[in-house]
């Protein structure tokens, strides 16, 4: 019984917060701004790393994220997504995304995929100076910005982001991008098709494995063994010849 009272207590301790809550935020006039999920507009510009150049139709895929609250309990959500593909200079941009949500929820991160047959992919093999969002932003799109990386000082431009090139098939299939697994595949049909196209033209790796029970790729009888920052010029484990 005094564990049934106990259970029963803290029950209530969760629930009366939870609802007091609630009823606050269905009040009119209370923070509608609870309600709202808001984010700017993302523009950049896709270059080559070797030779600076554009580089065009590379598809920039963008997840939008929701996470509950804690005491809520749930899973992160894939709110909404979209694509562009970047034109004659590289350049790319995002709408402004704006909906209602949920007052149980809040805001989660804007997620990004970048990638082009024949170079390496973002976030999976190439890094960024800031977070995504701040990065892509098109506010500061264009703007010189600086970082520590590699105990050296880098700079950078807001928006600019450099693909090395990759030539080989085990480099190519490397390449492939993962999707994030609590979105549906669906919700990328651009670069689900880049995918497979890739898949079925890109020469076999001598050691390519396919990923077993990942929720990360949406290929499982295709997908890389592993990623790395740097796309190696030959499989692991394999000798160069002389």
């Amino acid at each position: 019984m005094k564990i049934q009272k106990k259970l029963d207590f803290i029950k209530i301790f969760i629930a009366v917060p939870a609802i007091g809550l609630l009823l606050f935020l269905m009040i009119p006039g209370a923070e509608a701004g609870w309600f709202s999920y808001e984010k700017p507009g993302y523009k950049g510009k896709v270059i080559s790393a070797e030779t600076k150049e554009p580089i065009r139709g590379a598809v920039v895929a963008v997840y939008y994220e929701t996470r509950p609250y804690a005491i809520f309990g749930g899973k992160v959500r894939c709110l909404h997504a979209g694509e562009a593909l970047t034109g004659e200079n590289g350049d790319f941009e995002i709408p402004s995304f704006e909906t209602t949500v949920s007052p149980l929820t809040r805001d989660g991160k804007v997620g990004f995929i970048i990638y082009k047959p024949g170079y390496a992919s973002y976030p999976d093999q190439v890094r960024l100076c800031e977070a995504p969002e701040v990065y892509f932003s098109a506010e500061k799109s264009g703007a010189p910005g600086e970082c520590r990386q590699h105990g050296g000082l880098h700079k950078f431009v807001f928006g600019e982001i450099e693909l090395p090139g990759a030539t080989s098939g085990y480099q190519r299939r490397a390449a492939v991008p993962g999707l994030p697994f609590f979105c549906e595949p669906g919700r990328f049909p651009i670069l689900k098709e880049m995918i497979r196209e890739e898949l079925a033209t890109a020469e076999p790796a001598p050691d390519f494995m396919p990923y077993e029970g990942s929720e990360k790729l949406i290929f499982n009888k295709a997908a890389p063994k592993s990623v790395t920052l740097e796309i190696p010029t030959t499989p692991p484990n394999v000798e160069q010849e002389n």
